[in-house]
């Protein structure tokens, strides 16, 4: 009626879509999501952005973004993220493999994972796969509380490559059952990512990792082989950026969880 105010749609931003177009497709979603009486519990609990997210991996094709949301309310009832407490993954978090720095000029989190600090051979791997889950399960859902679009969620990623070595750090396996993981259940998540200190022993090892990876996110991966500050200065200020990235922030300072 006159005056009552129209709710907002969360923005794809995607391929210059309308919001009616996303709102009809978000509708559509959730009819063909409902034919599966296993999905109506999870269903109810789906926030729009979710819907949004799997849409956009999908490129907006219901029956294929229902398909993969299915799997999706299956793995959650399996693996249960959500009961993933912080002081379960406390250990691993205390390493500092991963900080949070500051922001890009858009207003995204910067994430920063030094590749050296990782060492396969002293923890498990079920461990570190848990504390991953971890870390963007609870970034994703900070994330949703403020995001108006698709332009206001995920994270850039600097994927710190100083001083590693295949022997010490190189983790397969992880690699192996990661990368799966973060696709299927956390599509966009990833903004961008750039990579440092690209030698040939990593372009071989790109080869591998690429295979497993869609043609949008191998899109988003930036391999700097240049100077990596300026890379980074171009999308954030100095003082949102670590000190061996250019900026002025500590990383023994930063939080190794999404900053709330």
């Amino acid at each position: 009626y006159m005056g009552e105010k129209k709710k907002m749609v969360f923005r794809s931003n995607y391929n210059n879509r309308t919001e009616e177009e996303d709102a009809a497709s978000i509708i559509a979603l959730k009819k063909e999501l409902a034919k599966n009486p296993a999905n109506l519990e999870r269903l109810e609990k789906t926030t729009e952005v979710t819907f949004i997210r799997f849409l956009i991996a999908r490129k907006f094709d219901i029956e294929k973004t229902a398909e993969m949301l299915t799997n999706h309310y299956r793995w959650l009832d399996e693996y249960k993220p959500d009961q993933i407490k912080q002081e379960d993954v406390m250990a691993e978090a205390s390493q500092r493999r991963s900080v949070f720095a500051g922001k890009d000029k858009k207003g995204r989190q910067i994430m920063v994972s030094f590749a050296a600090r990782h060492r396969p051979n002293e923890e498990t791997l079920d461990e570190t796969v848990k504390f991953v889950i971890y870390v963007f399960y609870d970034a994703c859902k900070e994330m949703e509380k403020n995001a108006k679009s698709m332009d206001d969620f995920g994270i850039i990623q600097v994927q710190d490559r100083t001083d590693f070595s295949s022997s010490d750090n190189l983790d397969k396996p992880l690699i192996k059952k990661i990368l799966p993981i973060l696709q299927d259940h956390f599509p966009e998540f990833l903004v961008a990512s750039y990579v440092t200190n690209i030698n040939p022993f990593f372009q071989v090892i790109w080869k591998i990792i690429s295979v497993f990876l869609d043609s949008r996110t191998t899109s988003k991966i930036n391999l700097v082989k240049g100077d990596i500050n300026e890379a980074l200065l171009e999308i954030a200020e100095p003082d949102q950026l670590l000190i061996q990235h250019g900026g002025t922030l500590n990383d023994a300072d930063r939080p190794f969880f999404y900053p709330k």
